[in-house]
């Protein structure tokens, strides 16, 4: 018989799978190209491979779990965490792409039982110093880097 913690992780794995797979079909209008000459749907198709991936590895090790039930739950990790997605979703095109991961990142990091204002600070400018090196200087990715609301 399955714990519950072996069954919450089945029902994990399940929701990536399925997630991938729906992610995955999304990128089949897309060109997805090769990876010297990356289409628009080789990353998201990328991504949801390793999902998808990482789904069945959890689903099927959740058959080998024996543990207790957690005790407590994550909530601050959980509200910040969704706010942050809600918040790349709803700011990117009025900020820009630099603002808006700006904003995502420190809201994550607000998720941490161990936050601290400094620590918040360098991780936020250091990943969107990086995805900035990354996507727009490295991909040339063709995203504004601030948006109307930011633009006089």
């Amino acid at each position: 018989m399955h714990s519950p913690r072996g069954v919450k992780d089945l029902l994990t794995g399940v929701i990536l799978v399925s997630t991938a797979v729906v992610f995955g079909a999304q990128t089949s209008r897309l060109r997805i190209g090769t990876l010297a000459d990356m289409g628009p749907g080789y990353f998201p198709l990328l991504v949801a491979v390793i999902l998808g991936l990482l789904g069945v590895v959890i689903a099927t090790n959740s058959l080998r779990i024996v543990a207790p039930l957690p005790r407590d739950f994550a909530w601050r990790g959980l509200f910040f965490t969704t706010l942050a997605v809600i918040a790349f979703a709803a700011g990117a095109r009025p900020l820009g792409f630099l603002p808006t991961l700006a904003l995502t990142v420190f809201l994550t990091t607000l998720a941490s039982c161990e936050f601290r204002w400094l620590r918040a600070a360098l991780i936020t400018c250091g990943v969107t110093a990086l995805c900035w090196l990354v996507f727009i200087v490295g991909i040339d990715l063709s995203f504004p880097l601030f948006g109307p609301t930011l633009t006089w």
